[in-house]
């Protein structure tokens, strides 16, 4: 039989993906000039371009983001309104973009349209 790990890892794999395609990127930009440097994020790699440029400032000079979201506890409200309630005890993952944008010195460029297969207009960024 097969033993569950739910629950037992330490951070969720879809975090620990982003971070390690995140890590893999600096690796790479290491050796470019930073003033080149444009990250783009669609969904939710909008989160690991935020990420990334708020973590590494010198390394990025623009930031584009196409249908990104606010944040995950965000999409809950819309998606799952019937645990709006618990969202703080089951949420791992915040990514919260709200926030994060408001850090960030580079110019960014959001880019939205009105179809996505998840994202509803009501929970992208708005326009600032």
């Amino acid at each position: 039989m097969r033993e569950s790990i739910h629950g037992k890892r330490k951070q969720p794999s879809q975090l620990r993906d982003m971070k390690f395609i995140r890590d893999v990127f600096l690796v790479i930009i290491i050796r470019l000039d930073p003033n080149t440097i444009i990250v783009f994020g669609r969904s939710l790699g909008g989160a690991v371009s935020v990420s990334l440029a708020c973590r590494h400032p010198a390394k990025v000079s623009a930031v584009i983001l196409e249908n990104t979201f606010l944040s995950i506890a965000a999409m809950v409200d819309v998606l799952m309104p019937f645990v709006s309630s618990v969202k703080n005890l089951v949420l791992r993952i915040g990514w919260n973009n709200d926030v994060r944008i408001q850090q960030l010195a580079q110019p960014i460029l959001f880019i939205s349209g009105n179809v996505h297969s998840l994202l509803l207009v009501t929970w992208q960024l708005p326009y600032r």
